[in-house]
Parts: structure tokens; sequence; C-alpha cells
């Protein structure tokens, strides 16, 4: 049966977490991003709703084919983007295992635990108990909170650079 592959368990995996719907989540760090914005208060108050940040997105994409729902994601969202699928070695083989690499960025306070488990939620748990799980190259976000030492040093080059410019705490 074509379901014991590797490949297509690694496809199933896939398939599942590309279906699956973005989780939002609104943590410190996107409030100050959206609070330093120099957009009215009407465009704030929407960033700042849960429920309406990726429709109103994507109907400014709509309008404006700008790419603003790529742009709010990694804001919201931890992101996920597969990078590398290896199978096999030669093509009359069939290969017992398959490799999928996925990019991971998480947002801040979110452990590699978290990340596994979330995976396994999307996925569901037929599809990830095919499935291992292991990290080549984690590393734990950071955050430098606005008013911090470093923060006000990079706000104080920047003015000597260009005065004109408005400083944004980004992740």
């Amino acid at each position: 049966s074509y379901d014991k592959f590797a490949m297509y368990k690694l496809v199933d995996f896939l398939n599942a977490l590309r279906k699956t719907k973005t989780k939002i989540i609104i943590n410190q760090e996107y409030l100050w991003t959206v609070d330093a914005l120099p957009v009215p208060g009407i465009v704030k108050f929407i960033l700042k709703r849960k429920s309406l940040i990726l429709p109103v997105a994507k109907l400014v994409e709509k309008l404006t084919k700008m790419q603003l729902v790529k742009l709010l994601i990694p804001f919201v969202s931890d992101t996920i983007a597969p990078t590398i699928f290896r199978a096999g070695t030669k093509e009359n083989v069939i290969s017992p295992t398959a490799h999928i690499i996925l990019d991971i960025r998480v947002l801040n306070g979110h452990t590699q635990e978290m990340v596994w488990d979330y995976l396994r939620q999307r996925v569901g748990e037929k599809v990830a108990s095919q499935v291992e799980f292991e990290s080549f190259d984690w590393r734990q976000p950071t955050v430098t909170p606005p008013g911090s030492d470093y923060y006000n040093l990079i706000h104080d080059v920047l003015k000597e650079m260009k005065p004109n410019a408005k400083l944004l705490p980004m992740m």
C-alpha cells in the first residue's frame, strides 16, 4: 500500500500543515510595534483586534495589490515554511525514510516543546505519530523593549543619521 511509504507520510504531514488555519497571537512586542506606527488611531484599533487582522489585511491586499498578509503574519503568529524535502538515493529503490526541513520562526516566549505540540495539534495525532521531530538550530527569541538602554541607543543613532525617521520596535 502506498500510504506506508515514508515520502507519502511526509506529504500527508505537509498537506495537513498547509490546510490548518493560522493562529493569531497578539503579544506585547506586537502591541509596541502597532503603537509606534505613524497611522490613524482607527488603524491601530483594527490592528489590535485578533478577529480583524487577517480579514482587513486581505481586503487591503485586494484593493492595493500590496502583500500585507505576508508582512503581518510573522508579527502575530509562529511561521512554518517547508524549505527542503529529501527521500531516496536511486530511482528504482523505495526509500524507507524521508526528511523535510522546516524553517520555523517563533514569537517571543515560545519554546521548542510548544512548537512540537503545536505541530502535532495542527496535523493531527494520526499524522504526527508517523513522523519524528528534531531540531538542529534552535534559538530562543530575544526582546529589547522600547525605552531600554539598547533601544534608546539605536534610537539616538538613527536620529543622528536620519533626523526625520521614526524607530519602530520590529520583531
